[in-house]
């Protein structure tokens, strides 16, 4: 009965051991064929870090302002007599844009033209008499000062016609019109709007309070909203003398050279005006930037044991980005390899290789 016992205990150790020594061999086999296989890896583009000086800035909006610009309007009531300016077009300082019907007037001042003509023949006359101890003082006093009264009157009616004419006060461009000979218009009326033909504008913007410190001179940028025109460089020339009780911000005015340029006035412009001291910075592609849950972060590489690239997850902080680049605060080093176009394939540890620049 023993025997019969320890002849199936061997026969299942026996079986056991051929088991375990099959299925080793099997698992033996599958990590050969495994390790038979290259490791993941992806490939991507690199830059070595540098460090370089970054301005933070503070992008508000603004207007274009024109140095010279009028709103013409009639001073007194009349009918139309000339209308010398095309409507939109250039006119000149000093040209005649306007004419109202001044006959009535022209024919009131020669009138008065000739009483001025009699009057001063009675004060030649009051003259003569008063050395011929023929008249009185009083006698030459009053004729002096009809003459005087009239010329007043030719004086007021000359300033009569003289606003019956609406003159450029400077050479610029003049708004749309529709005016023709013959139409009546009233005391007040617009005539134009005159925008002076200047070599460079004005921008005005406002900046909050706490950015009021905006010293005279300062240099700032002024870029179209919608592109239409290259940024273009401008200089701060004055600001208000108090911040407004309603927004609690300053108003500033800079000078923009239009020289390669094209701003109207009235144009919405984007200005980028310096805020606080340069810094320090690293400056990577913005698609070497990655986003998460846990905030932002880029993929370094540095080799391992075998002179292979290996990824590494580093957390940044990101102080300013556009389509192009992402300005990183410096706590990374300079030359420290980044994974630039193709980063978002990299996960940390993963074997990557460096694509040719």
């Amino acid at each position: 009965m023993l025997v019969r016992w320890v002849t199936a205990i061997l026969v299942c150790v026996f079986v056991i051991a051929g088991l375990g020594f099959i299925k080793f061999t099997q698992v033996k086999a599958a990590i050969a064929f495994g390790e038979s296989f290259p490791e993941p890896s992806e490939t991507v583009h690199t830059l070595s870090t540098q460090f370089s000086q970054w301005q933070p800035r503070l992008r508000v909006m603004g207007e274009v302002v024109a140095p010279q610009s009028v709103t013409l309007r009639t001073e007194l009531e009349g009918v139309i007599a000339d209308v010398n300016f095309p409507s939109g077009g250039h006119v000149d300082e000093g040209q005649l844009l306007l004419q109202l019907d001044v006959r009535d007037e022209l024919a009131q001042l020669e009138a008065i033209a000739a009483e001025i003509r009699l009057a001063e023949l009675d004060v030649s006359r009051a003259n003569r008499l008063l050395d011929a101890k023929a008249s009185t003082k009083d006698q030459l006093d009053r004729a002096q000062a009809q003459l005087a009264i009239t010329q007043a009157r030719a004086e007021s009616m000359r300033a009569v016609i003289s606003k019956k004419s609406i003159i450029a006060p400077f050479s610029g461009s003049a708004d749309l019109h529709e005016f023709e000979i013959g139409q009546f218009l009233p005391a007040g009326s617009v005539v134009t709007d005159l925008v002076g033909s200047n070599d460079f504008v004005w921008v005005d913007f406002s900046l909050p309070q706490q950015y009021a410190n905006l010293p005279a001179n300062a240099p700032i940028t002024v870029s179209a909203v919608d592109h239409n025109f290259a940024s273009v460089e401008a200089e701060v020339i004055a600001q208000r003398s108090r911040i407004s009780p309603l927004s609690r911000s300053l108003q500033f005015r800079a000078k923009v050279d239009l020289t390669g340029s094209n701003l109207l006035a009235g144009t919405a412009v984007n200005v980028s005006v310096p805020k606080g001291d340069a810094k320090t910075i690293i400056r990577v592609p913005v698609q070497a930037v990655r986003y998460d849950s846990f905030g932002s972060y880029i993929f370094t590489l540095s080799k391992d044991d075998k002179n292979d690239w290996r990824a590494a997850r580093q957390a940044v902080t990101v102080l300013y980005k556009d389509n192009v680049d992402a300005v990183l605060e410096n706590t990374l080093g300079e030359n420290v390899v980044v994974a630039t176009t193709g980063s978002y394939k990299l996960k940390p540890g993963l074997l990557t290789n460096v694509a040719p620049h």
